[in-house]
């Protein structure tokens, strides 16, 4: 079984305690012990179903995950995602049921997703995830419905090395008497040790703006900011900037107004010029596979109302 995709996999990790996933394993290889020669997709969503019905809905899960993980391309992967957005539901865990939501919304055409629509809407009704729902025509009253949700998701905790990581964000959208947009973005990371929980680092950022009719908003794809010093293939996933256009057609990058770190302001750290985007379903620092399409459904359903148009631009 391959590595889970990450965006995914952080769905599973905050019910999928330590040893589960290992027994999940386990069991599912127990299971393909007993092939009975029918293709391997079919034996693990039969396998899957089997173990939910028998109560275990965890080893399910991880069942579903690995058959969209090892193919996104076959036909099982879709059900699989739906089902795991069921379970996850089912768990209560209406966080990691939105990231999954998001996943295929992402991942999958409209077309693609016909016929898990009222399954998918339904799981999205019950999970709370108003800013899928977004779109240009939505009133005030549902963006701020949405934007409300999405902060309120707007988390994430992962383990790296030694360290226990944090991240927890919002964003904000208002208009002033005159009927221009107030932008704003905020991001607190914190990292802790693994062995008694101690608070080791601590870094937040913060980006407003303001955008007046006529503007044009630019959400611009960049290329990952990688350390690394071999060059990232040309389908890697992007990183995600903003950039206001004003009359005069010079654009205005979007930078982050301050950064603190243990509470003492960091001035000019070039890592954080640029304001970058990401979704609390990924991290950067692990493989880059950002997924934005919430925060483009916000500033999208946000702009005819703002009287600004969203333009995306890849570079």
């Amino acid at each position: 079984m391959k590595a889970a995709d990450w965006s995914v996999l952080c769905a599973l990790a905050i019910f999928l305690v330590p040893g589960t996933q290992a027994a999940a394993h386990a069991q599912l290889g127990d299971l393909r012990q007993h092939d009975t020669g029918q293709s391997s997709e079919n034996d693990d969503l039969s396998q899957a179903s089997e173990l939910y019905r028998v109560g275990d809905l965890m080893g399910a899960a991880e069942i579903y995950l690995s058959i969209y993980q090892e193919n996104q391309e076959d036909p099982h992967a879709t059900e699989s995602l739906v089902r795991l957005s069921e379970i996850l539901n089912e768990l209560g865990r209406e966080v990691q049921t939105c990231k999954v939501i998001e996943e295929l919304e992402e991942v999958y055409s409209s077309a693609s997703l016909s016929s898990f629509r009222s399954r998918i809407d339904s799981e999205r009704q019950q999970a709370g995830c108003a800013y899928l729902n977004l779109n240009p025509s939505s009133s005030w009253t549902a963006i701020q419905a949405g934007i409300k949700a999405f902060n309120h998701h707007y988390k994430l905790t992962y383990h790296d090395e030694f360290l226990d990581h944090q991240v927890k964000g919002s964003i904000s959208v208002t208009r002033n008497d005159d009927g221009d947009c107030q932008f704003e973005f905020a991001r607190k990371s914190d990292s802790f040790t693994s062995d008694d929980g101690s608070h080791l680092v601590g870094t937040s950022s913060l980006a407003r703006f303001e955008i007046v009719e006529g503007e044009e908003l630019h959400l611009i794809n960049l290329p990952f900011q990688n350390a690394a010093e071999e060059p990232l293939p040309a389908d890697f996933k992007r990183n995600l900037a903003i950039a206001v256009v004003g009359h005069g057609g010079a654009p205005r990058v979007i930078t982050s107004e301050r950064t603190n770190m243990k509470g003492r302001e960091l001035l000019d750290d070039p890592a954080d010029r640029i304001f970058y985007l990401f979704d609390p379903s990924i991290t950067p620092e692990v493989d880059g596979k950002i997924r934005t399409l919430a925060v483009r459904k916000i500033l999208k359903s946000a702009a005819p109302l703002c009287g600004i148009t969203v333009k995306e631009v890849k570079l």
